[in-house]
């Protein structure tokens, strides 16, 4: 049976001959090497093969070299820098043939189910910082959806938004996070399929959950094909910023232009990266790793542009890794992006929770209303306790010798902060099951399971600490207030370690909050300043048994603290 010819194409303008490598996956001894021919016009090196069956084939190129680091024109070996499927475990490229065609990612014929599912808006996410390789035994897409943890994510935990660590391939089959990219269109290998990966995000689709790329745009892996074929044409000779102490690897050079072609090819090699992972895999949202590195608010525009565009009508955002975070980067201060992580509310919430002797309200308030810091949107930082960048807060808390009961009320008590705050907010996975387990120094062998285990006993601090998580996501879904571009401070007491703060929805409902930053029981306690008429009553979101009043011809609430409690009052 003939076939129509399958065209392989590689972009190498400087390069003087490539050929392709090629042969089906299970009969490796037939091997075809074909020269591929040179089109000076567009820089493309081209060639047709035949007679392809159905089935797959490894593939890659083998090609005189420019890059400085090898000798002039050294032929090499190099895998497609394009490449949709890769094999870590043979190193190579892989495309699927299927009745005559080559297929864009060996599962184009996949059929989406919840395409028609309205996602959640960004005023009303909540994030989950999620990395695939220690969420399950199994470390795969599958085995979240299979095992019931993404129906425990959307249905007990009741987040509608996950951050996967990056999932472009990354140091072969190694247990790394990802911030190493070397193929920048194929999953990492031991994740799964691609079919896995769409099946993942409409499974979450399914769910209402938003699925959040965590792209490394600004530097890769040294096995990157770009380093092989022609490394000064995409990256920087030298490093970007060589004053910056922060380098991780080449760092692309989006300001060179090729005079000749008229383009500028990192910029539009990254621009086909991130619109093939929205358009092939329905993602809707982009994490952009090390911004502050990358320094290039044009390509960052074109991306937001491009990629906002790519995802219509759905929602979609973007938010920066910046550091330390600041409102140049995002929109509301004249910046590309729509948001950016917000390293101030980490420190400063675990420091006031556990550094007796630097308390400062001040801190706290600025944390709580980003307006304070200059972030006139409330969508512009992406709040956490904890990241996969930082030690999780439990962990913290027992360097400071604050242990048991004493650790989680505090914990508890940030929770509480997070999702009432103005920013989005976002959960380092395990932090809601009370992980305390020291992270490695080694950022590429992160291993270390979730422990699912300490939620078998019914009752327990870690049940507690979970079901605390729970009702705090719960009343921010519910609530508009807590989701309102609203927050006013109307009572504090530094000596008492009290802060409270109003939340107020645009149909004027009121939510309080109030705060309690001592290890001190306060029996009787008296909120002054209460924004609300005598004689208003407010249910405590977080103990539905407790229901208190304004007293007539005051403005002020009685009310019993516990130590590190956090209460949010609701106006009935």
């Amino acid at each position: 049976m003939s076939t129509s010819p399958i065209e392989f194409k590689l972009f190498a303008p400087n390069n003087k001959q490539v050929e392709l490598l090629i042969a089906h996956t299970q009969d490796r001894q037939s091997r075809q090497r074909i020269p591929m021919v040179k089109d000076e016009q567009t820089g493309y090196f081209h060639c047709q093969v035949s007679n392809l069956q159905d089935g797959d084939y490894e593939y890659r190129f083998h090609l005189q070299t420019c890059s400085p680091n090898h000798k002039p024109d050294e032929w090499l070996d190099v895998i497609d820098p394009c490449v949709t499927q890769y094999d870590a475990i043979n190193d190579e490229g892989i495309v699927t043939v299927k009745q005559g065609r080559r297929l864009t990612s060996g599962c184009d014929d996949y059929q989406w189910r919840n395409d028609h599912i309205k996602l959640p808006e960004n005023k009303d996410i909540i994030i989950y910082e999620l990395y695939i390789s220690d969420f399950t035994d199994e470390g795969t897409l599958n085995a979240i959806i299979d095992t019931g943890k993404l129906d425990y994510l959307s249905q007990e935990l009741g987040i509608n938004a996950i951050e996967l660590m990056p999932i472009q391939e990354s140091m072969g089959m190694a247990h790394d996070w990802g911030y190493s990219t070397r193929h920048y269109f194929a999953l990492k290998h031991s994740y799964g399929s691609p079919e896995d990966l769409k099946r993942f995000v409409d499974e979450c689709h399914g769910r209402g959950i938003r699925v959040i790329l965590d792209g490394v745009y600004t530097f890769s892996n040294n096995d990157c094909p770009l380093l092989q074929i022609d490394k000064n044409y995409w990256y920087y000779a030298d490093r970007h910023h060589p004053d910056d102490p922060n380098y991780w690897g080449p760092e692309f050079n989006y300001e060179y232009y090729d005079d000749r072609l008229k383009i500028k090819p990192a910029c539009d090699y990254i621009s086909a990266v991130a619109n093939y992972w929205l358009a092939e895999y329905h993602l809707d949202a982009i994490r952009f790793d090390s911004v502050k590195e990358l320094d290039n608010f044009d390509i960052l525009r074109r991306l937001v542009s491009e990629c906002t565009e790519k995802r219509a009508p759905q929602p979609f955002l973007t938010i920066a890794e910046y550091i330390p975070d600041t409102s140049k980067i995002v929109k509301c201060g004249g910046g590309p992006l729509d948001s950016c992580w917000s390293t101030a509310f980490h420190m400063d919430i675990i420091s006031n929770l556990m550094n007796d002797t630097e308390f400062s309200l001040d801190k706290i308030k600025r944390c709580l209303d980003i307006r304070q810091q200059g972030y006139s949107s409330p969508l512009a930082l992406v709040n956490y306790i904890s990241s996969h960048d930082n030690q999780h807060m439990l962990f913290q808390l027992q360097q400071h010798h604050i242990m048991n009961d004493d650790a989680f009320e505090r914990l508890e008590l940030a929770a509480i902060l997070l999702m009432t705050a103005l920013g989005i907010p976002m959960i380092w996975m395990g932090t809601e099951l009370g992980e305390a387990r020291e992270s490695t120094s080694d950022q590429h062998q992160k291993d270390r399971k979730t422990n699912w285990q300490v939620l078998d006993a019914p009752v327990s601090p870690y049940r507690t600490l979970l079901n605390t998580f729970k009702q705090v996501i719960k009343l921010r879904r519910q609530l508009t207030a807590l989701r309102s571009d609203n927050l006013e401070f109307f009572f504090e007491h530094y000596d008492d370690r009290v802060l409270a703060y109003s939340r107020r929805s645009n149909d004027n409902d009121l939510v309080l909050v109030i705060a309690h930053f001592s290890p001190n029981n306060r029996d009787g306690y008296i909120v002054k300043n209460i924004p609300a008429k005598e004689g208003t009553q407010f249910v405590n979101g977080m103990d539905e048994n407790e229901v208190l009043h304004i007293e007539n011809g005051t403005n002020e609430l009685k009310m019993n603290l516990k130590p590190f409690e956090g209460k949010i009052l609701i106006q009935k």
